[in-house]
């Protein structure tokens, strides 16, 4: 999370529970700048010291994605909520509220928490850059609309197009200008 973010247009911040105030600043100056950020539940709770921060969760993270969480909401063993596209989530939830300028692109049905975002979507910055808040794990499909929704919005290629999903595909630079592409088949 200390890392330079300037070349990066997709940025996935995945339960990242202790926060400092400079990394938080360094994702949302990516989001400003244009990248598209997704950042999943239980980010951004704590300091870099283990300090609860107050004002509601997500935290660091609250003024960036247009958010506040006020109750943390973990399953029990076997619960499942169910979402307004007919994915479900089955470890956590959070109640949360979407602020003005936040879209809800996914929401909780039925039960105590129904109508809560489970998705947000916020426009960041005046190069349209994106602020992306998923309150609760989302199940595989979820996730992967999510991840699509992301990479299309974000502009970012495949190295290798139109590849079967258990390939996988990277390409590495040396500072001379050579490159390297590896293919890696996950499967049979």
């Amino acid at each position: 999370p200390d890392a330079d973010l300037s070349g990066y247009d997709l940025i996935v911040v995945p339960g990242l529970y202790l926060t400092s105030d400079a990394d938080a600043a360094r994702v949302a100056a990516a989001a400003e700048r244009g990248a598209s950020v997704l950042v999943t539940f239980a980010s951004g709770i704590a300091d870099e010291q283990d300090h609860i921060r107050t004002g509601g969760y997500p935290g660091a993270f609250r003024d960036l994605i247009g958010v506040r969480s006020h109750e943390l909401w973990p399953l029990l063993e076997g619960q499942t909520l169910s979402l307004d596209d007919g994915t479900t989530s089955n470890v956590w939830a959070e109640k949360a509220v979407a602020l003005e300028g936040t879209e809800v692109v996914r929401s909780i049905v039925g039960g105590p928490l129904d109508g809560v975002p489970a998705l947000t979507r916020r426009v960041v910055g005046e190069a349209g850059g994106e602020a992306w808040y998923a309150s609760t794990q989302l199940d595989d499909d979820a996730l992967q609309q999510a991840v699509d929704a992301l990479i299309a919005s974000s502009g970012v290629e495949p190295v290798v197009a139109d590849l079967p999903a258990d390939v996988e595909v990277t390409r590495r630079h040396a500072d001379d200008g050579r490159t390297w592409l590896f293919v890696l088949n996950h499967g049979e």
